[in-house]
């Protein structure tokens, strides 16, 4: 019995998928830069209102917060940059990002629920933050498969020339 892996050839079910890249990481970028917006305001105003970060509500400082959304913020600029000019090294680095992020929120996420059960309210705003980043990591995942696809045989030799 085998199974094949999923390619998809469309973003969101009716967008190509270089073009549906594009649409959410420009999406991505507004948000993350709002988001530096509003917490900074914050940091400005010296309001204590509680923050979320991909999805987890903690104890960690505005600042912190700050610097996560900057940090993504930087990454999606990447993921922008690799898809308009098709660089498979942005790419991996932004699924790289992704998937250490995952794998941190997810720790950050049982933590903050075996330390305190009375904010397991924001749980289905957890998961489907989650959802949304592993179908990113996958979307980015099948045009680095649709790039290899499309390039040339000896792409990856390099010419070296002795001088």
């Amino acid at each position: 019995m085998s199974f094949e892996k999923c390619y998809y050839r469309r973003c969101c079910f009716c967008l190509p998928l270089r073009g549906g890249l594009l649409a959410l990481g420009y999406i991505h970028v507004i948000f993350s830069t709002l988001m530096v917006g509003l917490i900074s305001y914050s940091v400005h105003t010296d309001s204590r209102d509680t923050f979320v970060i991909e999805g987890v509500i903690s104890g960690i400082d505005r600042e912190v917060c700050i610097a996560g959304y900057c940090i993504e913020f930087i990454f999606t600029v990447l993921l922008l940059y690799g898809v308009h000019r098709r660089m498979e090294n942005f790419l991996r680095m932004f699924t790289y990002y992704t998937i250490c992020t995952l794998v941190a929120a997810s720790a950050l996420e049982i933590y903050v629920i075996f330390l305190s059960s009375k904010n397991l309210g924001l749980l289905p705003l957890f998961y489907m933050g989650m959802l949304l980043q592993i179908y990113l990591a996958f979307q980015v995942r099948n045009l680095l498969k649709k790039l290899k696809m499309v390039r040339p045989a000896g792409e990856n030799i390099v010419n070296v020339q002795i001088v």
